[in-house]
C-alpha cells in the first residue's frame, strides 16, 4: 500500500474519531466537561441579568456575555480586555501580571477573559489580575466550541457586526467608553526603557 493511501486512511479514522469524542484537541473546545468537579464548582455561570461590573476577586471564574462586559466598559475612559489564551506562547501572548502591570502603569481597566479552561494555570494566573477572572458563558451561547463562542461574545461586546468580523480572534482591545480604539497594540513598544518591570510569556 502506497504511503499516500496510508497516511490518508489514518487521517480519515482519526476524523471519525474526533466527530464521535473518541479523542479530543486542546483548545478547540472550552474544556469545561474536561475540569475536575471541584474545578466545576470555581466556575459561575451567570445570569444575563446579573451586573458583573462591581464583582471582586474571590477565587471564581465568572461565565459572562459580551453584552454584561458591554456595560462594564461604557462608562469608563481607558480599558483594556484581553482574551488570555493560557497555553500560548507566540509573541503576541503575555503574562497576565505583564498585562496588569502595563495597564496600571498607563492608566486601563483590565478585564481577562479566559479563551478555553486549563485548571493548571487559570487558577494561579488569576491572582495576578486586579479584577476577577472572565470566561464566555458557552451555556448562553449554546455552544462548547472556541471558535464560535468567541465570535458571539466579541459581536456583543463591539457592537458593530462590520467591525466584529475583523477582530474575532484578536487577543487584546482597547475601549474608550464601550468604543474600540485599537486592536493592534504591542506591550512591548511602550517597555523601551528596559525597566524590566513586564516579561513577555514566550520568554
Amino acid at each position: 500500500m502506497k504511503k499516500a493511501t496510508v497516511f490518508f486512511n489514518i487521517l480519515g479514522i482519526a476524523g471519525i474519531l474526533l466527530l464521535h469524542g473518541c479523542i479530543t484537541i486542546d483548545g478547540l473546545t472550552s474544556g469545561y466537561s474536561r475540569l475536575s468537579e471541584e474545578d466545576k464548582n470555581q466556575i459561575v455561570f451567570s445570569d444575563t441579568q446579573d451586573n458583573i461590573c462591581e464583582l471582586s476577586k474571590n477565587g471564581k471564574i465568572y461565565a459572562i456575555t459580551g453584552d454584561q462586559l458591554y456595560k462594564c466598559i461604557e462608562t469608563q475612559e481607558n480599558v483594556m480586555v484581553y482574551k488570555w489564551v493560557p497555553h500560548c506562547t507566540g509573541s503576541h501572548c503575555y503574562l497576565l501580571s505583564y498585562v496588569q502591570s502595563y495597564c496600571d502603569s498607563h492608566g486601563f481597566t483590565l478585564y481577562v477573559i479566559a479563551d478555553y479552561y486549563d485548571s493548571t494555570r487559570m487558577f494561579r494566573e488569576q491572582e495576578n489580575i486586579s479584577l476577577p477572572l472572565f470566561s464566555a458563558n458557552e451555556k448562553y451561547y449554546k455552544t462548547k466550541y472556541r471558535n464560535r463562542y468567541t465570535k458571539l461574545f466579541v459581536k456583543d461586546l463591539i457592537k458593530d457586526e462590520k467591525l466584529a468580523k475583523e477582530i474575532w480572534y484578536k487577543n487584546m482591545l482597547i475601549f474608550s467608553y464601550g468604543k474600540l480604539t485599537t486592536y493592534s497594540l504591542k506591550l512591548e513598544d511602550d517597555d523601551a526603557n528596559g525597566s524590566g518591570i513586564l516579561k513577555p510569556w514566550n520568554e
